[in-house]
């Protein structure tokens, strides 16, 4: 039969009868651009443009080139006519179609292949970043007392390059820390620490509550060679911690303290003799209940000009607000008089019992002192009275030799604090001149008894009887330890 001048429209994907041989997936080499051989004159047979049976090898669903193999453009040769048979042109019409190349079908088979076309893009590797991952309360409460407390732990959150310091300190030391530091390197940086905060009592008044912070510092040398001397291979990707900067933590701290002063009595008393003059002291003490940031003074007033208060006015340094600072209050008689009884006896309205309040003002650049009010101290003075009154002279006589005199107290007497002979000027109202005249040269006194006082004469005396002498006031008391009057206005 004749070949058909227009091959088949539809022809096989893959050609049987050209080329004999299945192509190879990629032609390694490109075929010559004429064929190697003629075609027959004339066909015997109908052209093979379909193949009789499904090709062996199925095309890539994707060509991976440009086909090697073009069928030529035209015949070599022109076969030969027939007699039956038009010849055919030296060129036919149309290129035939029945000849594929091995370019595949634009559509992609049922079966693609699974292999990727080509070499994945790589995503890039992200650079961990340094962090302190801290878990506790956003703000720590803590209270003077110790009772409550608080806690927080800290970890890395990359591993670090090398090793990584942490440093934990109060911003003004109201309270401490325990521990104060963790080292983290690359094997420890995921382990949680523990760190508890307690409070200081610090005896100081800071108002209801006040504030601190935990102050954290973070320190490395980010050695490069310090993580590959380990072996590690996560060198390149390891964080860098040297310039990480953590935020302080809040620390509220409830404060125990007080500030104040407290009084050892808000009551004393204090005496004076029947004399008039001090004679047991009221004291009290006064301390500071809490230590001030500044130095308290303390003054004191209210006293009547017959009470002194000493020291009047304190000053307690922070250094020494634990120490006790004693007011000594002492009082006398309300009268100027001395003895107050104008008489010498025990007793007169000028002894009579009172009363004062002391009072305190503070004055402090410590806010907590500068306005505060202390407490005020009475102070009851009163009078002593001794046990009786003081001696008196019962009699003045001549001896029995009129060699002297003697002079009797209607009591013991404490004999002026003389023994032995003395002066006669020591216990006689008299001068020196008048002594030897009425005593005589060389005349002198002594004490017989604590009752009596004797006079002994000297040389040429001249007293006689009723001549009148007088005692020395303020010399003689009663024998009593506690005699405060003397004998008085005594002749």
């Amino acid at each position: 039969a004749s070949p058909s001048a227009i091959p088949t429209q539809f022809p096989s994907t893959s050609p049987s009868a050209i080329p004999t041989a299945s192509p190879s997936a990629i032609p390694t080499t490109h075929p010559s651009p004429n064929p190697s051989t003629s075609p027959s004159s004339a066909p015997t047979s109908s052209p093979s443009f379909l193949p009789s049976s499904a090709p062996s090898v199925l095309p890539s669903p994707l060509p991976s080139a440009t086909p090697t193999i073009k069928p030529s453009p035209q015949p070599s040769t022109t076969p030969a006519p027939t007699t039956d048979t038009p010849r055919p042109t030296t060129v036919p019409s149309q290129l035939p179609t029945a000849l594929p190349s091995i370019k595949p079908s634009p559509s992609p088979t049922q079966h693609p292949s699974e292999l990727p076309t080509g070499a994945p893009t790589p995503s890039p590797t992200e650079t961990p970043q340094p962090g302190l991952i801290i878990t506790g309360p956003s703000s720590h409460s803590l209270s003077e007392d110790g009772v409550t407390t608080s806690s927080f732990t800290t970890a890395l959150s990359s591993e670090p390059l090398s090793t990584v310091k942490v440093n934990f300190s109060p911003q003004y030391g109201s309270y401490v820390i325990s521990p104060t530091s963790v080292t983290y390197n690359y094997l420890n940086y995921t382990t949680a620490t523990t760190f508890i905060l307690t409070a200081i009592d610090n005896n100081i008044d800071q108002g209801d509550f006040y504030n601190d912070s935990v102050v954290i510092k973070v320190t490395s040398s980010d050695s490069y060679s310090e993580c590959t001397n380990q072996g590690r291979a996560v060198c390149g990707q390891a964080a860098l911690y040297s310039s990480l900067v953590v935020k302080k933590l809040n620390v509220t701290i409830a404060d125990d303290d007080t500030a104040g002063v407290t009084l050892s009595s808000t009551s004393i008393g204090a005496t004076y003799d029947n004399f008039g003059d001090p004679l047991t002291d009221g004291t009290y003490t006064m301390m500071l209940t809490s230590r001030p940031r500044f130095a308290v003074t303390i003054d004191l007033s209210g006293n009547g000009g017959y009470t002194s208060v000493s020291p009047a006015s304190v000053t307690i340094l922070p250094s020494a607000w634990q120490s006790a600072v004693t007011i000594t209050v002492s009082a006398d008689a309300a009268s100027d008089n001395r003895p107050v009884c104008a008489s010498g006896n025990r007793f007169c309205s000028d002894l009579d019992a009172r009363t004062e309040t002391i009072t305190h003002s503070i004055t402090s650049s410590d806010n907590q002192y500068k306005a505060l009010s202390v407490a005020s101290v009475v102070v009851g003075s009163e009078v002593v009275y001794d046990d009786t009154d003081p001696p008196r002279v019962s009699t003045g006589r001549f001896t029995n030799l009129l060699n002297g005199i003697t002079i009797t107290f209607d009591k013991d007497s404490n004999r002026g604090g003389f023994t032995g002979s003395f002066d006669c000027t020591n216990v006689l109202d008299l001068t020196t001149s008048e002594v030897k005249t009425y005593f005589g040269s060389g005349s002198y006194c002594s004490f017989s008894s604590d009752s009596s006082l004797k006079i002994i004469f000297g040389q040429k005396s001249t007293v006689v009887p009723g001549d009148e002498f007088i005692i020395t006031d303020l010399v003689f008391q009663t024998t009593s330890s506690t005699a405060s009057l003397f004998t008085m206005n005594e002749t």
